[in-house]
């Protein structure tokens, strides 16, 4: 049998008191004077004196050899399991009656409408401090439930930058407050790539310039000293037609006048 801590309440032996004559017949015509009556708390035992009608600790007999006994809250203030006792060797065999004494919160939930309380003392094993979670949760459901109410708000919304980036790079001074480690990163990242290609840059034009006149010499040798050496320099074809159609205009023999031979002079 189940009892709610702090609270009187009237048990029903769970076994008939049976004459102790012949050991079968349901006991009757009980005197409550000389009934021994005690109440176990534990180990603990207390005497329980049982009274008439009306009256605390009553005692009334059922049918059929069954009793009812009145216990008040003062004897139900120790949770845990109780254990009423009764005796009258003359009248009837000993009998007792078990009962678990129950918060009220639980018993409550067990045999009435309320909710077991459940306290949350631990969340994966971290202890969690006093806090009202249904608080915080309303007022986060507040907030989400703003943000499915109010979207047309979000394209007017006010109070933010309006810089894009050709406003941010028409600022007159752009400075980095600190390069830190970067420039020796870029550096270093740069010269480790395997492959390290120069892309068109703005002397293009010169640099394809000097290269059509560069690649019409062709030295043998190592380098444009050989021919100090007395090693040769070979042009291609085309330089040497245009080097002979450069000198052929120039006369290659010369011709000279004599001039006549000054007379002697005259004889007299």
């Amino acid at each position: 049998m189940y009892a709610k801590q702090n609270t009187a309440v009237e048990i029903v032996l769970e076994r008939a008191l049976i004459s102790s004559l012949d050991g079968t017949t349901p006991a009757s015509s009980l005197v409550i004077g000389d009934i021994t009556a005690a109440i176990y708390k534990g180990p603990t035992r207390t005497a329980l004196t049982l009274t008439g009608s009306g009256q605390a600790n009553e005692i009334t007999e059922k049918s059929d050899g069954y009793a009812a006994i009145k216990l008040t809250a003062a004897n139900t203030d120790t949770l845990g399991p109780m254990l009423v006792s009764l005796r009258d060797d003359d009248v009837f065999l000993a009998a007792s009656e078990r009962i678990m004494v129950m918060a009220a919160n639980v018993y409550d939930s067990l045999f009435g409408s309320d909710k077991l309380q459940v306290d949350t003392r631990e969340v994966s094993g971290t202890a969690q401090t006093a806090n009202d979670n249904g608080a915080d949760i309303n007022a986060i459901l507040a907030d989400t439930n703003e943000l499915q109410g109010n979207q047309s708000n979000w394209l007017t919304a006010t109070g933010f930058s309006t810089h894009n980036a050709a406003a941010v790079w028409s600022v007159g001074t752009r400075t980095l407050t600190s390069f830190g480690s970067l420039v020796a990163d870029i550096a270093t990242s740069v010269w480790s790539a395997v492959s390290r290609t120069l892309t068109a840059g703005t002397k293009d034009s010169e640099i394809n310039a000097i290269k059509a006149k560069t690649d019409r010499l062709n030295f043998d040798g190592d380098d444009v000293k050989a021919t100090l050496d007395g090693e040769s320099v070979t042009t291609d074809a085309a330089s040497r037609t245009a080097s002979k159609a450069d000198v052929s205009g120039l006369a290659t023999q010369a011709s000279v006048d004599l001039i006549p031979k000054k007379p002697s002079k005259p004889e007299f």
